[in-house]
């Protein structure tokens, strides 16, 4: 028989006061935290002596930011008339050179001219200065057919749209205005539903952030200006659902080596893989969700975001912030992988090829730890091969506390074409590279130790095994500042490795017993791969879960003998942050607190956000029987309470409950 769906509605247009009252409570904090961020900034800038020229290299950025973003603060705070004398001589003379990214300079001085261009206390001459920089050349990405197709690198791609789209504004020349700004409309809705390609970069995701909180605030166009938040909102619910104590765990793309990186003394890295708190990530995340520590970093990002009106929705905001109460899950997601690279190289391609977008992204995330990798088989997998890859064990207790099992390390000619093979599982990590070394915060962690070929690592609540398969290792310590661990050379670059970790609770802290357990496992080394047999003698988690994991060079890697489906990745997939491939819909819910996102429709952009409570039902009865009570409400007696819930749509309340007869 045809089933019946009936339903009763109840309509209540009583605010839910708690809820109200967190919003309110966790908006005020971000923005407390967003002013002290710059009150730091501010101080920085003046304990230097407001500089306003100064001697850089090429490519060394971080030596201008600092006075850039504190002159920014200073000017937005304006607390005394000696530091907003300060910060317009700054601006009056801010510099431009050719050579050290004019994306980001006029993305700064669009963002400081349309920040202040109604503030009394920039004076003429700044403003003079600002519009100079921001006109100073064209903007230098043209539009291409498919917004997958570049001309340069992602970011720059996006900050030069920016920069024309802004720059088009103050002239009111609005045919360029509405052309970019429907390129870079579809550019946002496409990341929505594809993700971005430099993932979790150390210092790129930053600009990716700015770029879109400078369309959020001063894009003209309405649906613009939702479609940037909205991509803010999707951005930072990934951070969320990768949070580790303001750490952004999971793999990194675009990560460059250490001899590269840049530092100057008060950074420690520059796009450091070493230190956590020197990604551009680190602070969004303590503004946002009050993780971590303060500390100053960004180009495009941390500063942007403390001058915005940016929040992130209640759901995010509770994910990031729940701690061991999100418990040990996976996270999957896709993005666009190695045949970019072909688009990107072929001049007659408009749309992307199909095999793109065929990046698998893994993470196993807990409390203590979260371990992340690119899910490669040749290369095939992995997000772009010219980007430095990084797969990261990242550990809680310190921004350190860190080891990656880099598959390759090289050029970026040698990296494009190394051949890469690697498969997780949540705790295990297997792969096989090129160059054949790994780096060890060995500083930050309790005990190293080494045992019948196994490097074992204590760290706070995270126990780690790492062995080398069928070749020795060497020690390489390394003389650098930014650098806080050593690196393990293979005498075999091409020699596979197996990482296994654990939760220290899952072994009632007992090392020597994980140690045990890590010892009795079955490696068999094939000519064709490995197979590696996991832990299984742990109290709990997948430590107390056999499972059989095999690394098959050039082919999928097997999963207890049963072919892993990369090919069927999401472009998220975990217990709360969901969507489907090419969807445009994003959905996250963390307890009762829900978050809908939905692109899907172009033109009318949607964020829903809904609060779900217990409910007690309007009147007792014991089911069994029928109850007076109840014949308002078409006497269906025997409703029990798990069949209602209650909904919080924008303050409106109203209870449903489904009934179904067959």
């Amino acid at each position: 028989m045809q089933n019946l769906i009936r339903c009763i509605l109840f309509l209540s247009f009583i605010p839910c006061v708690h809820c109200l009252a967190d919003d309110v409570e966790h908006i005020a904090a971000i923005e407390g935290r967003k002013r002290a961020f710059l009150m730091q900034l501010a101080d920085n800038w003046m304990r230097e002596g407001c500089p306003i020229q100064w001697k850089h290299e090429e490519w060394k950025f971080d030596e201008i930011e600092p006075h850039w973003a504190g002159a920014l603060a200073a000017l937005k705070l304006a607390r005394s008339q000696t530091e907003i004398a300060q910060a317009n001589a700054f601006f009056s003379a801010m510099p431009i050179d050719i050579k050290i990214d004019p994306d980001m300079r006029v993305c700064e001085a669009l963002h400081a001219y349309y920040l202040f261009r109604d503030d009394p206390h920039l004076t003429s001459a700044a403003r003079k200065r600002l519009l100079e920089l921001a006109h100073f050349k064209p903007a230098p990405r043209r539009i291409h057919s498919s917004i997958w197709k570049f001309g340069t690198t992602e970011n720059h791609a996006l900050m030069g749209h920016v920069w024309c789209l802004l720059v088009a504004q103050i002239d009111r020349d609005w045919e360029i205005a509405e052309a970019i700004g429907r390129h870079i409309d579809t550019y946002i809705v496409e990341h929505i539903k594809k993700g971005w390609l430099e993932y979790n970069s150390p210092c790129y995701v930053e600009k990716e952030v700015g770029c879109l909180i400078m369309l959020m605030e001063w894009a003209e166009d309405p649906l613009l200006r939702r479609k940037a938040t909205l991509a803010l909102d999707v951005l930072f619910a990934e951070h969320a659902v990768l949070n580790l104590e303001g750490m952004l765990g999971g793999p990194a793309c675009r990560v460059y080596r250490a001899g590269n990186e840049g530092i100057l003394p008060v950074e420690l890295g520059h796009n450091s893989r070493c230190d956590a708190m020197c990604s551009g990530s680190y602070p969004m995340m303590y503004m946002l969700f009050g993780q971590g520590e303060p500390h100053f970093y960004g180009v495009l990002g941390a500063p942007l975001l403390a001058t915005s009106r940016y929040q992130p929705p209640l759901a995010v905001h509770r994910l990031a912030t729940a701690g061991s109460r999100r418990g040990a899950y996976e996270f999957k997601a896709r993005r666009p992988g190695h045949a970019c690279r072909l688009f990107r190289s072929d001049p007659n391609a408009d749309q992307p090829l199909p095999e793109m977008f065929n990046g698998c992204v893994y993470a196993w995330v807990t409390p203590d730890y979260v371990l992340g990798s690119f899910q490669e088989v040749q290369g095939k997998y992995g997000a772009l091969r010219s980007l430095p890859l990084t797969s990261v064990l990242r550990m809680a207790g310190g921004t350190r506390r860190a080891i990656y099992t880099d598959t390759m390390l090289g050029g970026r000619k040698e990296m494009a074409a190394a051949v890469v093979d690697c498969v997780q599982h949540k705790n295990v990590s297997m792969g096989r590279g090129s160059s054949g070394q790994a780096y060890f915060a060995t500083e930050e962690f309790e005990e190293v130790i080494e045992k019948e070929g196994w490097i074992f690592i204590r760290a706070g609540g995270t126990f780690a095994a790492y062995k080398v398969i069928g070749a020795d290792y060497t020690w390489q310590h390394v003389d650098n500042t930014a650098v806080y661990g050593d690196f393990i050379k293979f005498d075999k670059p091409e020699a596979p490795f197996v990482l296994e970790v654990a939760q220290a609770s899952d072994y009632s802290e007992d090392f020597l017993r994980f140690q045990a357990d890590v010892l009795n496992n079955r490696i068999e080394q094939k000519s064709e791969g490995l197979v590696y047999e996991s832990c299984s003698a742990g109290d709990k988690g997948p430590s107390a879960e056999v499972f059989i994991l095999t690394l098959r060079y050039g082919e999928l890697p097997l999963l207890n003998g049963t072919p892993i489906n990369l090919d069927g990745y999401p472009t998220f997939d975990s217990p709360y942050l969901n969507s489907s491939w090419d969807s445009g819909i994003v959905k996250l819910q963390f307890g009762p607190n829900r978050l809908t996102i939905n692109v899907a429709h172009p033109r009318s952009p949607l964020r829903i956000e809904e609060t779900i409570h217990p409910l007690t039902l309007p009147y007792a009865t014991d089911y069994n029987k029928p109850d007076t009570a109840w014949v308002p409400f078409l006497n269906y007696w025997r409703l029990k309470t798990e069949q209602w819930c209650l909904y919080n749509l924008k303050n409106i309340k109203f209870y449903v409950w489904f009934y179904k007869d067959s």
